[in-house]
C-alpha cells in the first residue's frame, strides 16, 4: 500500500500532464492544425490564400528515415517515428545542393533552410480541416533543379494561389547531385535514389494523404524540369503503378540531359578525388570510403568529375542523373531505354497534360558575348557537335547529320552570323524536341493534353524570330513567389487562367471540362496522333500545329538515329 505522500505525487503528476496545452489539444481535440499520423503526430499552422481564406499547412513532414552513416547511398528506409508533437511549421532542412554546369538566367527565392543529409521531408497543404471525410484531388509537385539542386520549400513553392482551388497539395525534398545519383552500377551503391526517394513520398502519400482531405485515388504527379523529367520516369517505373492517377509535365520528359551513360566512371571518378588509393574496381571499398566522407566534402568532389557524355555548347549536362538499371539487380526503379518505353507504350496509360516554353534556352543563354561566339564557332566548325552523344549512330551519320541540322537552323549561313539560331538549336536540342516527341508519341495510348506557354518573360536577349519565355518561367505564375512581383497588369489574369485549367485538369482530367468565360470558353482537344495540335497559352487561346518545325527536325533526326534509344 503505497504512502499517503507517494498518492498526493501520482495525483499531482496525473494533474500536471493533464493540463499540458499539447495533451489538453490532442485530448479534446481542441487544436486542429494537429494531425496524428502512424509514425507520431504534428502540428502545423494556418495560413491565407490569395483570395483571404484559411489553409492549413505542414512542413518538414519526414516521409523517410534520414539518409546518414550507413544509411548514406541506400535506398529510403522507413522512419522509426517521434514521441510529443513535431513542429510543422517551417522549412529548416533542405538536400545538400550542387552546382548546375552552365549559366541559369533565373533566380530562386531565397530560403533560410539549412543543406543537411536528414532532409527526406515533405510539405502538405490543405483547403480543408484535417481528419474529416473530404476526399479532394491532389497534386504532388517535383521540384526543378536539374537533379543538382532545389527544393520544395514553402519559400519557393508557396501554395496559395493553388489554395483557392480546393485541391491538397503536396511538394518535397529528394537527394540529389552525388548523394542522389551517384552510383556503381553493380547494385553496390544503388542507382536513382533520389528518384526512389521520390517514390517513397509518394508511398507515403499514397498511406497518410486522407487524414489531410486528399483522396489517394486522386493523386496528380507532376514537376518542372527535372521534376517534369522524374515524373515521366514515374510513368516508367513499375515501382510507381498506382500511386497516382494522372500526370503533368512541364518542361521536361526524356531530355539527354537528364541521363548518364557511364555512371561507374563517374562514381570511381570522384572517389579517387576523396581517396586515390581506390583504383576503379572494388565497389565495397568505394563504398566504404564514401561512407566515411563527410558530405561536404563529397559535393565538392562531384564539382570536380568532368562530363564525358554532354556536348560542349551553349547548355552542359549535370553529371550525377539518373541512369538505366540493370534488371537483374535488386530493388530497381528504372530499368528501359526511356524513348522506346514510351514509344512502344509500355509505360503507365493515365491522362497527360505536357508542354513547353516558347524559348527554353533563353534561361541557359550565356549572356557574355565571348561565351555565345565561342559556342558558335565551335559548331559552325564541327557540325557533328550538334547530334548528342547519347544517340545511337556511328561518327558518319553523326557527320552526315550534324550537317543538316546547321544548314536547318542557321538557314546555310553560320550560327556566328545568326546567334538567334543558336538559341534557337539550344532550345530544341535541351528541352523543346524530347517535349513535343513524346507528346507525339504518348497520345497514341493515352489522353495528352498538349500546350506552349508563349505569354511573359522579359527577354534576356533580344533576337528577331525568338520567343521571350523561358525554361521555368511558369513557376512563378503558379506558385508564390512573392520576391517577384508582377510586372504586368495582364500577369495576374494569365495566373489565373493557368491556375484553372491546371486544377481543372488534376480534378476532371481535363483542363476544359466546360465552357468557362474565364478561360475565354475555349475548348483545349486531346492531342490527336501525328497531328501535333497544341494549345497556345497567350493574351488570347489558340490552336496551332508543328510546334517548332518539329516535323521538319524530326525528318532530320529519323533518317540516322535508330533504336535503342534512351532519350530523342
Amino acid at each position: 500500500m503505497p504512502s499517503s505522500a507517494t498518492i498526493v505525487e501520482l495525483f499531482k503528476d496525473i494533474r500536471d500532464t493533464c493540463l499540458r496545452k499539447d495533451y489538453l489539444e490532442f485530448i479534446l481535440g481542441a487544436d486542429e492544425t494537429i494531425v496524428k499520423l502512424p509514425k507520431g503526430r504534428i502540428r502545423g499552422h494556418i495560413l491565407k490564400s490569395s483570395k483571404g481564406a484559411s489553409y492549413y499547412a505542414f512542413q518538414d513532414i519526414p516521409y523517410a528515415a534520414p539518409p546518414v552513416g550507413e544509411n548514406r547511398f541506400k535506398v529510403p528506409k522507413e522512419h522509426e517515428g517521434w514521441n510529443g508533437i513535431l513542429d510543422a511549421t517551417n522549412n529548416t532542412k533542405i538536400c545538400h545542393q550542387g552546382l548546375f554546369p552552365g549559366t541559369v538566367n533565373i533566380i530562386l527565392p531565397p530560403t533560410n533552410a539549412t543543406q543537411s543529409e536528414d532532409c527526406l521531408f515533405l510539405n502538405v497543404y490543405t483547403p480543408v480541416k484535417p481528419g474529416g471525410n473530404d476526399s479532394l484531388s491532389v497534386f504532388v509537385f517535383l521540384h526543378l533543379g536539374a537533379y543538382v539542386f532545389g527544393d520544395g520549400s514553402f519559400e519557393v513553392y508557396g501554395p496559395k494561389h493553388l489554395m483557392d482551388h480546393n485541391i491538397v497539395v503536396v511538394t518535397m525534398n529528394y537527394r540529389l547531385d552525388a548523394l542522389g545519383f551517384l552510383t556503381t552500377g553493380d547494385g553496390v551503391i544503388p542507382g536513382n535514389l533520389g528518384l526512389k526517394d521520390q517514390n517513397f513520398a509518394l508511398k507515403w502519400v499514397n498511406k497518410n494523404i486522407k487524414l489531410f482531405g486528399g483522396d489517394p485515388k486522386k493523386v496528380t504527379l507532376g514537376g518542372g524540369s527535372a521534376g517534369s523529367m522524374s515524373t515521366a520516369q514515374h510513368l516508367l517505373s513499375k515501382k510507381s503503378r498506382g500511386l497516382f492517377s494522372s500526370a503533368i509535365l512541364q518542361s521536361g520528359t526524356i531530355n539527354s540531359w537528364g541521363y548518364q551513360a557511364t555512371p561507374r566512371e563517374y562514381a570511381f571518378t570522384l572517389g579517387n578525388i576523396l581517396d586515390n588509393s581506390i583504383g576503379y574496381m572494388n565497389s565495397t571499398k568505394l563504398l566504404s570510403v564514401l561512407q566515411k566522407a563527410s558530405a561536404a566534402d563529397i559535393m565538392a568532389a562531384s564539382q570536380k568529375v568532368p562530363n564525358q557524355e554532354s556536348n560542349t555548347g551553349v547548355v552542359k549536362d549535370s553529371v550525377f542523373v539518373p541512369i538505366i538499371e540493370d534488371p537483374s539487380l535488386d530493388d530497381t526503379f528504372l530499368t528501359v531505354p526511356m524513348h522506346d518505353a514510351f514509344r512502344d507504350g509500355k509505360f503507365t496509360r493515365v491522362p497527360t497534360l505536357v508542354g513547353f516554353n516558347d524559348e527554353e534556352g533563353i534561361t541557359f543563354y550565356p549572356l557574355n558575348t565571348t561565351v555565345t561566339e565561342t559556342s558558335a564557332r565551335m559548331f559552325d566548325n564541327n557540325r557533328s557537335l550538334l547530334v548528342n552523344k547519347k544517340f545511337n549512330l556511328d561518327s558518319k551519320n553523326r557527320s552526315l547529320l550534324g550537317d543538316k541540322l546547321w544548314k536547318f537552323y542557321t538557314g546555310n549561313t553560320s550560327f556566328i552570323e545568326n546567334p538567334g539560331s543558336l538559341l534557337t538549336f539550344s532550345s530544341d536540342d535541351i528541352i523543346s524536341r524530347s517535349i513535343i516527341r513524346f507528346a507525339d508519341i504518348t497520345s497514341k495510348y493515352t489522353p495528352t493534353y498538349f500546350y506552349k506557354l508563349s505569354y511573359g518573360g522579359e527577354p534576356f536577349v533580344n533576337f528577331p524570330g525568338v520567343g521571350t519565355v523561358g525554361h521555368a518561367f511558369e513557376i512563378p505564375i503558379i506558385w508564390d513567389w512573392t520576391f517577384l512581383p508582377d510586372k504586368h497588369e495582364f500577369d495576374n489574369v494569365i495566373r489565373q487562367r493557368m491556375l484553372k485549367l491546371w486544377t481543372n485538369f488534376i480534378k476532371y482530367h481535363n483542363p476544359t471540362p466546360i465552357s468557362d468565360p474565364l478561360l475565354l470558353n475555349a475548348k483545349w482537344p486531346a492531342l490527336k496522333p501525328g497531328k501535333l495540335n497544341y494549345f497556345n497559352i497567350n493574351v488570347t487561346f489558340s490552336i496551332g500545329t508543328n510546334p517548332r518545325h518539329y516535323n521538319e527536325v524530326k525528318k532530320l533526326y529519323d533518317q540516322y538515329v535508330h533504336s535503342p534509344l534512351v532519350t530523342y
